[in-house]
């Protein structure tokens, strides 16, 4: 008895030792969102005879550039249902602690085990899994640490400053549909998340004025933990992301002002010059005002320079990865409401801007979009490696520039927008976008090629109607037609129809 005795106590002890213990939970928010979408898209690849599958890509070198070899053949004609749905779960914790978490579930309806979503020419199937559960966002928010003015957040969150033109997505990382189960990876809702840790000073009692300093550390890609690989030890394989954003506002005429510095690198690829890590530099500044009422100007300019990176997917104009290059963008844009005026319509410009100037035979100018998560247009932005790059191959501009037709380097794009509501609840937005090379680009290999500037214009259309506070219905539509720079039987015009239902609760 006195055993047995002692045997419980022994175990009791073990337990309240290995037991997990609870944080003070002061309040709890659990939430969510279902959202269908239907597309029915045409040539997204600018072929009626290539499919629109973002898995068919044109075939990588070792160096990461693309070969412009041929995707695969078969109808460009898809129809089809893709649906999110969405657990977030919120924690304020002890004072100045709390926590946020998403889950959700990402897949094509009737793809529910290792059904085809993706197909390829002998119509196999990919190892599509549609009742995965994967992880969106995880991260711990810390406040007033150390100090007042400091607050940080660790873990996987979103990361997102100005509008998004340098820093703001992960959807070119090509790992946003880890589970393979959706057909439209561009909607993925992993692309927002970032594993990340996240300082943000308030420097307001400091300097005097509203003033803010982020600063970011992020683990992009983690290759090998513990193999050596290419000579150097697993810390040196990675894909990494570090910079700060420096912030502030005015109250004259309701002004912001940005100015920031990030660094990427990628140290996963093979590279020619094995002494030149690839990776790139963007410093850059942005701003925006309002002078009138309902007006609104805004504006971004950045400059880049590093070595390039091109791990698997090729946005320079020419060179290997590890060539030195530079690189500019700028954005510049205003919009107007005429709040007293019927429909209460939103009238803008705006011109975004992306260098390919040819420096020399093993250098370039193409830009690097770094983490890009600004998409105004819907097809000419899909129009990049990783998702649909348009099938036409071999184009030039002095040198080999396979990839010269990505819609993220050597490209002005020029667009004017109008936003009207009809009627209480319901908006439509209308945006014609024009797209011009900066360097011209001649269509084919051979020799004495005119070179081309005009990539063609596209026109998005998107209506959403609050059918309640919940809910939320939509319909986008958008047509694509290419310019000179296209040649046939790459020339065809590119067309998507969206409708959406979507409750957030």
């Amino acid at each position: 008895m006195v055993k047995a005795t002692l045997r419980s106590a022994v175990l009791l002890g073990l337990l309240a030792f290995s037991a997990p213990s609870y944080a003070e939970v002061q309040n709890v928010k659990v939430g969510g969102e279902v959202t269908v979408t239907g597309f029915h898209r045409k040539s997204l690849r600018l072929s009626e005879d290539v499919f629109n599958s973002s898995a068919a890509q044109p075939a990588l070198a070792t160096t990461g550039q693309v070969t412009g070899a041929a995707p695969q053949t078969g109808s460009s004609g898809s129809s089809f249902l893709q649906q999110l749905t969405a657990i977030n779960v919120g924690a304020d914790l002890t004072e100045n602690v709390s926590t946020q978490v998403r889950v959700i579930n990402q897949r094509v309806w009737g793809a529910l085990d290792d059904n085809a979503v993706d197909s390829t020419s002998s119509g196999s199937a990919t190892n599509d899994h549609g009742n995965a559960v994967e992880l969106s966002l995880a991260n711990i928010t810390l406040k007033e640490l150390f100090y007042s003015p400091l607050t940080v957040r660790i873990g996987r969150q979103p990361l997102w400053f100005g509008r998004g033109l340098i820093i703001g997505s992960r959807i070119h990382q090509g790992d946003v549909d880890p589970s393979n189960a959706l057909a439209a990876d561009e909607f993925s809702d992993l692309a927002a998340g970032f594993d990340a840790i996240r300082g943000t000073l308030d420097l307001a009692g400091v300097a005097g004025m509203p003033l803010t300093l982020d600063t970011v550390y992020a683990k992009v890609t983690e290759d090998d933990v513990s193999v050596v690989t290419t000579g150097l030890d697993s810390s040196h394989d990675d894909t990494n992301l570090f910079g700060f954003n420096l912030g502030t506002k005015f109250d004259s005429m309701n002004g912001e002002a940005e100015t920031y510095y990030w660094n990427k690198s990628n140290r996963s690829i093979t590279v020619v010059n094995v002494d030149k890590v690839p990776d790139s530099n963007t410093l850059g500044f942005r701003g925006s005002v309002s002078p009138a009422d309902g007006a609104s100007v805004y504006g971004e300019l950045a400059y880049q320079w590093g070595h390039a990176i091109t791990s698997g997917i090729t946005y320079d104009a020419e060179g290997a990865a590890g060539d030195a290059y530079t690189a500019w963008a700028a954005n510049l844009g205003t919009d107007w409401t005429l709040k007293d005026a019927m429909w209460s319509p939103t009238v803008g410009a705006e011109w975004i801007f992306f260098t390919g100037r040819q420096i020399n035979g093993s250098g370039s100018a193409g830009w690097e979009p770094v983490f890009h998560g600004y998409f105004p247009d819907r097809l000419r932005s899909t129009q990049t490696a990783g998702f649909y790059l348009p099938a036409q191959s071999g184009a030039t501009v002095g040198g080999t520039f396979n990839a010269i037709t990505n819609s993220y380097t050597n490209q002005h794009t020029l667009a004017l927008h109008g936003t009207v509501m009809p009627i209480e609840d319901l908006a439509v937005d209308n945006r014609y976008s024009w797209f011009v090379a900066d360097e011209g680009i001649k269509p084919t290999t051979t020799p004495g090629t005119k070179r081309e500037h005009y990539f063609g214009s596209e026109w998005d259309m998107n209506a959403t109607y609050n059918y309640t506070d919940d809910v939320q219905l939509g319909a986008a539509l958008s047509v694509y037609w290419p310019g000179s720079v296209f040649r046939s039987p790459y020339d065809d015009i590119s067309s998507q129809l969206l409708t959406s239902v979507s409750v957030k609760f």
